[in-house]
């Protein structure tokens, strides 16, 4: 397990925050991951990836809503609306059309804790915004 990864689960111990088991991934990153249960009866999990050279992680939302032919147009609108009021994040929509919420960070072994639980508190602020707009855009 990276250091950084060591440091994040420290800071998240520290916090009172729960994870699961760190695992291991295909590529020999640390992959450490939150579960949220959102305010708007949505629930989803911030996976926080460290690179296996403890200069970076990859913080990723994956399928935090979703969209389909019909609806396509307006819920890419909605993400670039998302896109131009955030700064911390992007949201995209991959190719299984699932609404994924991104960030990269530099993060050093001691600064990774502080770095990815400030973090994991924005993702948290801005999945609480986001999720009635994409709603409104897939339903509305």
């Amino acid at each position: 397990m990276q250091s950084t990864a060591r440091d994040f689960i420290r800071a998240c111990d520290r916090e009172g925050l729960k994870y699961k088991e760190p695992r291991t991934t295909d590529s020999g990153k640390t992959a450490v991951t939150l579960g949220v249960n959102g305010s708007h009866g949505n629930s989803y999990n911030v996976g926080f990836y460290f690179d296996k050279n403890e200069t970076g992680v990859a913080i990723r939302t994956y399928q935090f809503t979703a969209c389909n032919e019909s609806n396509y147009a307006k819920m890419l609108l909605a993400c670039n609306e998302l896109n131009n009021k955030y700064r911390w994040v992007k949201f995209v929509i991959d190719d299984d059309r699932d609404i994924n919420i991104e960030a990269d960070c530099v993060v050093s072994p001691t600064t990774a804790g502080t770095v990815c639980v400030e973090m994991f508190y924005h993702f948290m602020g801005i999945a609480k915004e986001a999720y009635p707009i994409l709603m409104r855009a897939q339903w509305g």
